[in-house]
């Protein structure tokens, strides 16, 4: 009987907790829930973004009628959705037919995390509809007067027509260890904003030129493109059209004394001309501008200073002509910051600092690299992200390339290098196991003559 009193005792004790751990399980979910409930109404004034690249043009007079479908559409798929990162839809998730691409983003949750697309979110979302144009850029060229005995013209600039798809996934492989391409987006944003809003330039004077510098390789020049590319993707419902003038800014110099400056002004003639059209958005890129705006007190000790004066010259009073314009977009990168002119520099609404990435951000280059290789099957797969030796390896080796100052050009370089070192010594065709990969990848990085040769 005592044997049976205690198995009974112990059974009810048994219950009693399976109850309360029952009890405990039920307000943890709930409290969960109430947390999730909570952290989606905090960010509820936290709009989401989201692009949707269509398949054919004439989709467009269509785009809006989808909306209302669409929420649930991306709630049936939101499991594997990350901020910032595109997916392309599936026949089998019922996704219209004319959807081709989508991205979803929020200014608030860093670049590859989960995002949380509740319906309520999705519902209120900003939806940018596009179409990528897929023919390259076209060359436009600037002539000299013909009387100098000039061969034809020289190429000053290359136009795309915007969004391109030679652009398309310029953003996402864009990594810095602070939200710079946030920050950049917002700001360009608001200039825009204050420009439409018709402020007063007296009061405000915004030239909408923005500086990037920092040493080369790191992303400047691709940033700039970047931000032309999304800019005119967000901006459609407000311009009609979008372009980007690349200026060649080598090839504005003349072999006839004085001409520079007639060049450089013949092509923002030419940049004018297009934002005369006020449904125009028009962004003009100049790659390492200091060849044009060479600080003049430095420019006198040259050979010929009275040239290069007049180029700078031409370039400030061209850029005080085109900011009447509140459509116009300039985005100059330079390598040389403290060779710039200081008049151009104060021109300047933003100047940013762009550096080599640290030890995180080598990380996330490095991975999104080999995570290529592997999805095109050159390299065999692997669980990088989790915590094992290999990860273990692959965090080593940022911190090598960290400590070496390497830029993001330069670190792309290296899982192709990695690559062609384990070919060469593996005789079974690809993909190559991630283990040989690792071990030709660390030897590429650890040899410094090697290193050399890519930065």
């Amino acid at each position: 009987m005592a044997d049976a009193s205690n198995c009974s005792n112990g059974c009810a004790s048994k219950l009693e907790l399976t109850e309360q751990f029952a009890q405990k399980l039920i307000i943890t979910f709930a409290e969960n829930e109430q947390k999730r409930n909570l952290i989606i109404a905090e960010h509820a004034h936290e709009m989401l973004d989201v692009e949707i690249r269509l398949t054919k043009a004439n989709c467009l007079l269509d785009a809006e009628n989808c909306i209302e479908s669409l929420p649930e559409c991306i709630v049936r798929k939101s499991e594997g959705i990350r901020n910032c990162r595109p997916f392309f839809p599936k026949e089998s998730e019922s996704f219209p037919q004319m959807v081709d691409r989508l991205s979803i983003s929020c200014s608030n949750v860093a670049e590859g995390l989960p995002l949380n697309c509740h319906l309520s979110l999705l519902k209120s979302a900003r939806y940018h509809f596009y179409v990528v144009k897929k023919f390259g850029a076209m060359a436009e060229e600037i002539s000299l007067d013909a009387s100098n005995g000039d061969e034809g013209g020289t190429v000053g600039s290359h136009q795309w027509e915007m969004p391109s798809l030679e652009f398309e996934n310029l953003w996402e492989t864009l990594v810095f260890d602070e939200p710079i391409k946030n920050e950049l987006l917002v700001y360009i944003n608001s200039l825009l904003e204050i420009s439409c809003a018709g402020a007063d330039q007296s009061i405000l004077p915004l030239n909408r030129l923005i500086l990037l510098h920092g040493p080369p390789g790191t992303g400047k020049t691709t940033l700039c493109k970047a931000l032309a590319q999304k800019l005119a993707i967000r901006t459609q419902k407000q311009y009609k059209r979008a372009v980007l003038v690349e200026v060649n800014s080598h090839s504005l110099f003349s072999k006839w004394f004085s001409e520079s400056g007639k060049l450089v002004q013949k092509l923002f003639t030419r940049i004018e001309e297009l934002a005369e059209q006020p449904n125009w958005l028009v962004f003009v890129l100049i790659d390492e501008v200091e060849s044009l705006t060479m600080g003049r007190k430095a420019a006198f000790s040259g050979a010929d200073p009275s040239d290069s004066v007049r180029v700078v010259n031409a370039v400030l009073t061209q850029l005080d002509k085109v900011k009447r314009f509140p459509n116009v977009f300039i985005l100059c990168t330079s390598n040389l910051e403290q060779a710039l002119d200081p008049a151009f520099v104060d021109r300047a609404d933003l100047v940013r600092k762009i550096g080599n990435p640290a030890e995180a951000a080598i990380r996330l280059i490095l991975e999104t690299a080999i995570e290529e290789l592997q999805r095109i099957n050159l390299v065999g797969s692997s669980a990088i992200a989790a915590d094992n030796s290999e990860s273990e390896k692959l965090s080593q080796l940022a911190s090598f390339c960290a400590n070496s100052a390497c830029s993001g050009r330069s670190l792309r370089k290296l899982p192709v290098l990695a690559y062609a070192a384990a070919r060469s010594v593996s005789l079974k065709p690809p993909p190559i196991e991630f283990d040989s990969f690792l071990d030709a990848f660390e030897k590429i990085v650890k040899n410094s003559s090697s290193f050399q040769w890519i930065s």
